[in-house]
């Protein structure tokens, strides 16, 4: 959560918006999942290799989850009003891309 929290500038003794930021954590790793197409690890457990394209989390990996999260917390709502139109930051595509697996027949 440390980690968390220091890439949104946040107080690291302030728990109140903790039970929110495990969940945007959550939801952000699975997201770099579903978009790698790959079973992640974390750091020093085996890959089961019965899981598809299982890889021990990298650190590029953790900061496109770190990106993700910031970009959740600051965008709330699906449509904000009266605010430029903004997407998930590029460089989240950059980092997740050559761990990404690709499957045939997909596009």
């Amino acid at each position: 959560m440390q980690e968390v929290k220091t890439h949104l500038n946040l107080d690291s003794a302030d728990t109140s918006e903790d039970g929110y930021l495990t969940i945007l954590l959550h939801a952000a790793l699975l997201q770099v999942s579903n978009d790698t197409n790959r079973t992640l690890y974390p750091e020093g457990q085996t890959p089961d290799t019965t899981k598809v394209n299982p890889i021990v989390i990298t650190k590029a990996l953790v900061v496109a989850a770190l990106l993700l999260v910031a970009h959740w917390y600051e965008n709330r709502e699906a449509v904000v009003v009266g605010v430029s139109v903004t997407n998930t930051p590029y460089a989240y595509t950059m980092l997740i891309g050559s761990h990404r697996v690709y499957q045939s027949g997909v596009i």
